[in-house]
């Protein structure tokens, strides 16, 4: 596995060796072997990244979450680029491992650590940039399928910030009313520190995931537009929509920007943690553009 107990050294110079020798002498490989390969050999390399990682919204100290964030984005770019460098040079022998393949980078854009999310996204497209010529129809609109469901559970939940869950079991503060007229019971905790600030943590990290989402569909859409089935269009719009819709609904609610702000400056937010105002502008923008240019 990528163990981060290794020397430096081993730990670049082990993947690029297993990976060589897989290129090397996957011309020789049968269908079934390369399905045991990917089962046995590859796929496992990434299981204590998955299993193991610290989310960045865990109580850990800055030094250790800088080194492991370091270890976790060269590492991990390293090793998904060598995999789909990999799948995509044998892709006519190993495509029926493509839902695995796409199953594993999905996990990496759906955690709430942003570097590991990064890392699956770029991942995805180098996916499609290199393997696009030789997708069916089916492929193409299960690679998309990712990005559609990558973007519905990443939608960052500003409001949640603010107010708490109907029927929830959080403590409140007041009573407020919402855009609706509807009463909402403000949320008791602070954004600084403790669940609240690991709270704010998710959403910031949500909204910088959806920003690469929107970008890689953008991208995608702009180099394969040729090559896309009408299925993987609506997709593709259905995302750069979706996505838009939601921060258009965030960033005209004025009521819950007046409260987010309100209590980011109470509770003493630092600015670089801090949710602008509008939050999801600049997501809201990106989207829109992307949106009208598919």
């Amino acid at each position: 596995s990528l163990c981060p107990s290794l020397c430096p050294k081993s730990r670049y110079a082990c993947p690029q060796v297993l990976f060589d020798i897989l290129r090397y002498h996957g011309k020789c490989f049968s269908a079934s072997f390369w399905a045991r390969v990917f089962d046995s050999v590859i796929f496992p390399i990434f299981d204590h990244v998955r299993a193991e990682v610290t989310d960045t919204t865990t109580f850990t100290d800055d030094r250790r979450r800088t080194d492991e964030d370091k270890w976790l984005y060269e590492t991990c770019t390293k090793c998904l680029q060598h995999l789909v460098d990999l799948f995509c040079h044998f892709f006519p022998v190993v495509n029926s491992t493509m839902g695995r393949l796409l199953d594993l980078l999905g996990g990496f854009i759906h955690r709430t650590h942003q570097s590991l999310a990064a890392v699956g996204v770029a991942a995805l497209v180098r996916l499609i940039a290199e393997a696009g010529p030789q997708l069916s129809d089916e492929h193409w609109v299960a690679t998309m399928q990712v990005l559609r469901s990558s973007a519905n559970d990443t939608m960052p939940a500003v409001s949640e910030l603010v107010w708490a869950a109907p029927g929830g079991q959080a403590s409140v503060s007041s009573i407020e009313y919402d855009a609706t007229g509807s009463p909402q019971a403000l949320r008791d905790w602070s954004l600084a520190e403790g669940l609240g600030g690991r709270r704010l943590a998710v959403v910031q990290c949500r909204a910088a995931v959806q920003l690469l989402l929107v970008q890689a569909a953008g991208e995608l859409y702009a180099r394969h537009c040729r090559r896309l089935p009408s299925p993987a269009v609506v997709v593709v719009l259905d995302v750069l929509r979706g996505v838009s819709t939601h921060a258009r609904v965030v960033d005209g609610d004025m009521e819950l920007r007046r409260l987010l702000a309100q209590k980011q400056a109470a509770d003493g937010v630092e600015d670089y943690k801090a949710l602008p105002d509008p939050p999801l502008m600049k997501l809201e923008n990106e989207a829109s553009h992307s949106y009208l240019s598919v």
